[in-house]
C-alpha cells in the first residue's frame, strides 16, 4: 500500500504561545510502525495533530498521499481523511450522543456499510472490548478507559491507510494494552501505518520498528530501536516509563 506523510521544516505555535514544534523534518510510510516519545508537554499530540492534518503548520510545508495538504480545498482534504483512523487521548467523543452513535456516525458518513451492517460491526467491537453494556450511555458516564476504549474502537472502524494513536494505552487494563499491541502489530501486517505516541518503553519495545524523540520541539533521534530501547543517550526523565 502507497501511503506517505511528510513534513519538511514545519514550525507549530498556538495562538498567544510560544513554538511547540520548530523545523519538523520526517517522513512516514504505510507499513511501518512509528513511536513517538517525548516529556510530558513535549509536543506530542501536537506532532500527530499536525502529521494526520488535523492542525495546520506555521511554516513550512505538509504532504500526504502526494499532495500538498494545506493546498487543497476541503473536498480533497476529506478525501485524504477517509484514509486515516484517528485514536485521540481526550477520546473526542461527542458528548450528547450515546456511545453507538459515536461510532455509528463516522461509518454512517463515509457510506462504510449499510446501518445494519454497521449496527454489527459496532456490536461485534462492543463485545470483543468487553464494553457492551456501555452501548447505550453518554460519554459522561464513561471512565477516561472506558472512553479510551471507545475512541480505539472508533479507529479501529476506519479502513484506512494510515493510523495516529495519542496514548492508547493509557488508562487501560491489560486486555487493551494487549488488544492495542496486536492491532498496531496486524495493521502493519496488512501494509497499514502507524503512529503512536506513548510514554512506555515496554509497549514501544513491542510495537516499534523506530522511533522519533522530540526534544524541546525539535527531532533530537530518528531511527530504529536496539533491544526494545532508544539507542542514544537522551534524557529520558518525565519522557518513558517501564
Amino acid at each position: 500500500m502507497h501511503f506517505s506523510i511528510e513534513l519538511k521544516d514545519v514550525d507549530f505555535a498556538y495562538e498567544g504561545g510560544g513554538a511547540t514544534l520548530t523545523g519538523i523534518t520526517a517522513t512516514l510510510k504505510a507499513g511501518e510502525v512509528v513511536g513517538l516519545a517525548a516529556a510530558v508537554g513535549g509536543g506530542k499530540s501536537t506532532f500527530l495533530k499536525v502529521c494526520a492534518g488535523l492542525l495546520g503548520p506555521s511554516a513550512g510545508e505538509v504532504t500526504i498521499d502526494g499532495r500538498p495538504y494545506w493546498r487543497l480545498d476541503d473536498i480533497e482534504q476529506n478525501e485524504i481523511r477517509r484514509r486515516m483512523g484517528f485514536d485521540f487521548q481526550e477520546g473526542a467523543l461527542i458528548a450528547n450522543m450515546t456511545v453507538f452513535r459515536n461510532l455509528a456516525l463516522p461509518m454512517l458518513y463515509h457510506g462504510r456499510g449499510t446501518p445494519r451492517e454497521v449496527e454489527r460491526a459496532i456490536d461485534g467491537w462492543l463485545k470483543r472490548m468487553r464494553i457492551a453494556r456501555y452501548r447505550d450511555v453518554l460519554p459522561a458516564a464513561l471512565s477516561a478507559g472506558l472512553r479510551r476504549r471507545v475512541s480505539y474502537i472508533r479507529a479501529m472502524m476506519t479502513d484506512g491507510a494510515y493510523f495516529f494513536w495519542d496514548e492508547p494505552t493509557e488508562g487501560g487494563d491489560e486486555l487493551h494494552t494487549r488488544t492495542v499491541a496486536e492491532t498496531l502489530i496486524e495493521k502493519r501486517r496488512a501494509g497499514r501505518g502507524s503512529l503512536v505516541s506513548t510514554q512506555s518503553a515496554s509497549f514501544l519495545a513491542k510495537v516499534a520498528d523506530r522511533v522519533i524523540v522530540l526534544k524541546d520541539g525539535s527531532i533530537c533521534y530518528d531511527g530504529p530501536l536496539a533491544d526494545g530501547r532508544i539507542p542514544v543517550d537522551i534524557d529520558v526523565e518525565g519522557m518513558l516509563r517501564e
